[in-house]
């Protein structure tokens, strides 16, 4: 049984913005692989999405490109967060998630 590789919203989209910028400065595949001191396979591969990216090169990458690693992740945090439903929009008379948070822990949730 072979090895799955992982990629989901996320991945997709670190790959997405790692490729722009690498694109925007114009940096090629060859000089990002020397400077981020990673295989090609494992840039081309981290640029495209095709497979999961290891913490340490994806900081090698941001690192080459001079990327924040930290706000690209929230970026991509927020890209792959579901959507907050309101079920009380959908279902008059339904308590907002406000109004159950407010009712179980008080007006001072903290």
């Amino acid at each position: 049984m072979g090895r799955q590789k992982l990629t989901g919203p996320v991945t997709r989209y670190v790959a997405s913005a790692l490729a722009a910028e690498r694109s925007r400065r114009g940096v090629t595949y060859d000089s990002l692989v020397e400077s981020s001191g990673l295989s090609k396979g494992a840039v081309v591969g981290a640029l495209t999405g095709t497979r999961s990216i290891a913490i340490e090169a994806f900081v090698a990458i941001c690192e080459a490109l001079d990327v924040d690693s930290g706000e690209l992740l929230d970026a991509a945090a927020e890209v792959a967060r579901p959507p907050e439903v309101d079920l009380a929009a959908d279902n008059p008379g339904t308590p907002t998630d406000r109004e159950r948070m407010e009712a179980e822990w008080g007006d001072d949730p903290a």
